[in-house]
C-alpha cells in the first residue's frame, strides 16, 4: 500500500503541474499495484490495518520530498 499511495501522490503532483508524460507513467503503475493491494486484503481482512498505515506513509513521503 505504501508503494501504491506513493504512486498516486506522484501521479497527482505530475498532473497538477501539467506534466502529461510523467502523469501517464505514474498512472500506469496504479492498476497493477491496486490489484496486489486489493487481493491482499480480500484474502485477509486484517491486512487493511497495514494498508492504512502504508497509505499514510506513502503520501507523507511523496509529499515531503516533492519539489
Amino acid at each position: 500500500m505504501l508503494a501504491l499511495d506513493y504512486v498516486y501522490a506522484k501521479y497527482t503532483q505530475a498532473a497538477a503541474h501539467h506534466k502529461p508524460t510523467a502523469a501517464g507513467l505514474w498512472a500506469s503503475g496504479i492498476l497493477p499495484l491496486n490489484y496486489v493491494v486489493i487481493t491482499g486484503y480480500l484474502d485477509n481482512p486484517w491486512m487493511l490495518l497495514p494498508a492504512v498505515a502504508g497509505a499514510f506513509c506513502g503520501t507523507w513521503y511523496a509529499t515531503k520530498k516533492a519539489p
